[in-house]
């Protein structure tokens, strides 16, 4: 639910030349056992990096997840699984070397 790229630490290991990657800020986290037999309808984190079910139960409230078991199971297991994805995608786009040229230098290329 608060996995964002503000909350992935990275630190350079020196004269090895690689990285290591913490997870940071805890001020989310919860039993996951009793949040999901209990359908906690507490959302927090960054509703850019929530997945549908989680805008349904913000709209509509958990009770309502009850007559869409593909949600239900969406919103109880993979909360933290899809903004990890999306934290994924947007680091790995931030992160993309600038091509040279232009897009139209690149257009012609490819012709």
């Amino acid at each position: 639910r608060d996995i964002t790229p503000r909350n992935i630490q990275i630190l350079e290991l020196g004269g090895k030349g690689g990285m290591q990657f913490g997870l940071v800020d805890f001020g989310l986290a919860v039993d996951a056992v009793r949040w999901r037999a209990e359908g906690s309808g507490d959302l927090g984190g960054d509703g850019r990096y929530w997945p549908a079910s989680a805008w349904f139960v913000f709209g509509f409230g958990t009770q309502a997840l009850r007559q869409h078991p593909t949600m239900s199971y969406e919103y109880r297991s993979c909360l933290d699984v899809h903004s990890l994805g999306v934290t994924a995608l947007r680091v790995l786009v931030e992160l993309m070397p600038l091509l040279e040229g232009t897009s139209s230098d690149i257009a012609g290329a490819e012709a």
